[in-house]
C-alpha cells in the first residue's frame, strides 16, 4: 500500500482534485459502521478520505454480505 501512496497519492492532478474537494466540498465524519452509500442507489458524491478506510460490500441475493474492496 505504501507503494501505491507514493506513487498515486502525491499526483498532480489528484492534487488538484483534493483541493477542490477541500474547497467546495462538505465536510463529513463517518463513525466505524456507518455507510457513505447504499447498493442499488444512485450516488452523486464522492469523497477524499482524510483519515481511515472504507470497506466495499455488495449483498447478494440471500442476503450475504460480501467485501469486495478497501479504499
Amino acid at each position: 500500500m505504501e507503494d501505491f501512496n507514493s506513487q498515486y497519492a502525491n499526483h498532480s492532478k489528484l492534487e488538484q482534485l483534493k483541493q477542490f474537494i477541500l474547497e467546495h466540498g462538505t465536510y463529513i465524519e463517518l463513525k466505524k459502521g456507518e455507510q457513505f452509500t447504499i447498493q442499488g442507489k444512485v450516488n452523486h458524491r464522492g469523497a477524499y478520505i482524510e483519515h481511515g478506510l472504507l470497506r466495499y460490500t455488495r449483498v447478494d441475493e440471500k442476503g450475504n454480505i460480501h467485501i469486495v474492496g478497501y479504499t
